[in-house]
């Protein structure tokens, strides 16, 4: 029967997930170096879910062991989350302004006066945007989702 491993990485800290398809123990597969000697490694069956906290795996770069020495289970370092959900909203935002000041160059050419200043306005939004975003209260990846402002759900 197949088994899926999970693992700290010793070079890089982050999580690796290893699949393998032939019928050997924990041991055997260490032994064989298809598995890394490591002290904290939990084993899991085929279609388990590694990580009840992430079900879909979208989030493995925030993972963590319960107890990194003596694991019982992954879960998920809502912290590392946060940070990478700023990440992700600044990057969003840094594209959005990008396109703004392009617009605002042809709106400025055209002598487009009302449409430079909504693009001001926009522009000011976004900049502002990383301090008006409160995770205080995210806990779950499903309360990441409406915490995305409007103008930076269309990327």
């Amino acid at each position: 029967m197949s088994k899926t491993y999970v693992y700290r990485d010793k070079e890089t800290n982050e999580f690796i997930t290893t699949f393998l398809l032939i019928d050997i123990t924990k041991d055997e597969a260490i032994e064989g170096e298809y598995l890394p000697k490591t002290s904290a490694m939990l084993e899991f069956n085929k279609g388990d879910v590694v990580c009840a906290e992430d079900p879909t795996n979208r989030m493995t770069s925030c993972w963590a062991f319960d107890d990194e020495t003596n694991p019982t289970k992954v879960v998920l370092d809502i912290e590392q989350v946060k940070a990478r959900f700023m990440k992700d909203m600044r990057e969003r935002r840094n594209i959005k302004l990008a396109h703004l000041d392009q617009a605002a160059i042809l709106a400025m050419s055209m002598e487009q006066k009302d449409n430079v200043a909504e693009i001001n306005r926009q522009k000011q939004i976004l900049r502002d945007l990383p301090s008006l975003i409160n995770l205080d209260n995210a806990k779950t990846l499903d309360d990441f989702e409406p915490l995305i402002p409007d103008l930076l759900k269309d990327q």
